[in-house]
């Protein structure tokens, strides 16, 4: 039996709250974010709701993914021109390879898009270059030739360490890779590294799933994701859910629950892993700055078959098809930015400057300040439904006791210089009402 200690509310350290804030406060105008969507897998897992094709035998591979990076490389010149939305941007600041399985792809093949990104955009010196991957493919000579080529993080879909899981959903598995991918990590010339684990496998039991984390933390990950098995509309698992099985939506209840103070007693301070999304999991100097960008509202440029991208106003959605990606490079879905605003910035976890929630609705999403007003009263009763805390920061560099802030109640600039908003655990566990309640708010008062 795996020993877990009660629930305790235990809030993130000084050092973590500083280095998150200033990430939150790092993006600046111009800067960009690139997602690169690779669609191949060897196989597609039964519970998948992204774009993936699986990779056959017969096919050619290397005419295939030539043929990709070619359009992958139409893409990026149309929606880079003069006249596009993303013509001003002069700085990439972070690059994230998805899919899919992005490290079926060679080395060679990675460092051209990443070439092809170079010759119109200046990389930031600290550009945070991340790649996704599965076990079978991260062997100890890949990653030191990923390392080689300029990415500097890596994170891996592990899900769990259990073959009878995968079995039912169609997940490919290899005893090998699973055996060694801990100590390949750990070997690696990656000073930054992540992985996933899901829970909520039909059958799955509470001490499966902490097993499996317990032995993930011997290799001291810097990031760790954890996922909740679900049931989504037009995948696999949607179909046969009745004959492999339910998710497990207790023990996902119970690791949302529990998770926050597991991960905190395991582990020194300095590298403990901190709850700073509600599926994200960082040291205090690794959260992911790329998938930040999502929630913060910044831009990123999204490329590939089924990738999205956002200028920072208006997102587009690609063709979740490659010949019609192929066939429509520059194109797009408009947007509605009160269909996601309240379930991305509401997923931190960590202290989000108020700041950042009046620049997103005033000037990304151009609400009026009616709608800044709704959102500071829905955050005052959260409060006082202790659900969440509002804090102010003094001159002196020191929190205050928690109160109310809303825009018409904060003190004078020299008492108060940031305020903030930061989810309890007991609001983290009624999220979906609180972000329906924000919504309605924000579309009643815009």
């Amino acid at each position: 039996m795996i020993q877990k200690t009660p629930l305790i509310q235990k809030d993130f350290n000084k050092d973590f709250n500083e280095s998150f804030r200033n990430l939150l406060l790092s993006f600046m105008p111009h800067e960009l974010g690139v997602y690169i969507h690779f669609p191949w897998c060897l196989q597609k897992c039964f519970y998948c709701d992204f774009f993936s094709l699986e990779l056959k035998r017969e096919q050619n591979h290397h005419i295939l993914y030539e043929r990709y990076i070619c359009s992958l490389r139409k893409e990026f010149h149309l929606r880079m021109a003069k006249n596009s939305s993303f013509a001003g941007f002069q700085k990439i600041t972070s690059v994230f390879f998805g899919g899919g399985t992005p490290s079926l792809m060679p080395a060679e093949l990675l460092h051209s898009i990443l070439s092809m990104l170079k010759a119109d955009l200046d990389f930031s010196p600290d550009c945070e270059i991340s790649l996704e991957g599965n076990p079978e493919n991260m062997s100890q000579d890949y990653l030191c030739s990923l390392h080689q080529i300029g990415i500097n993080r890596v994170n891996v879909g592990i899900q769990t360490f259990r073959p009878s899981f995968f079995h039912e959903m169609n997940r490919f598995y290899s005893e090998e890779c699973y055996q060694s991918i801990l100590s390949d990590l750990k070997n690696s010339p990656f000073l930054n590294f992540g992985a996933d684990l899901m829970c909520g496998f039909p059958g799955q039991k509470s001490d499966d799933f902490f097993e499996d984390l317990e032995r993930l933390l011997t290799a001291n990950p810097n990031h760790l994701s954890i996922y909740g098995l679900t049931i989504e509309e037009g995948t696999p698992y949607h179909s046969h859910v009745k004959k492999i099985g339910f998710p497990e939506e207790e023990l996902q209840c119970e690791v949302l629950r529990e998770l926050p103070s597991f991960l905190l007693q395991h582990g020194k301070e300095e590298k403990a892993l901190k709850q700073y999304e509600i599926s994200n999991f960082a040291q205090a100097t690794f959260p992911c700055r790329h998938n930040i960008r999502y929630w913060v509202y910044e831009p990123y440029l999204g490329l590939g078959p089924g990738a999205h991208g956002f200028d920072g106003f208006y997102r587009y959605a690609n063709p979740k098809s490659i010949s019609l990606w192929e066939d429509t490079l520059d194109q797009g879905i408009p947007h509605c930015p009160l269909s996601d605003l309240p379930i991305l910035l509401l997923r931190i976890c960590g202290r989000v400057p108020l700041a950042i929630w009046k620049k997103v609705l005033l000037e990304n999403c151009r609400l009026p300040m009616s709608s800044w007003q709704a959102a500071c009263e829905i955050f005052q009763k959260w409060e006082k439904r202790g659900l969440a805390v509002l804090e102010a920061q003094d001159s002196g560099g020191h929190y205050s006791e928690k109160q109310a802030i809303g825009i018409s109640r904060a003190r004078s600039e020299k008492e108060y210089i940031e305020q903030f908003f930061q989810w309890k655990p007991e609001g983290i566990q009624v999220l979906d009402d609180c972000v329906f309640e924000l919504y309605s708010a924000l579309r009643h008062s815009s």
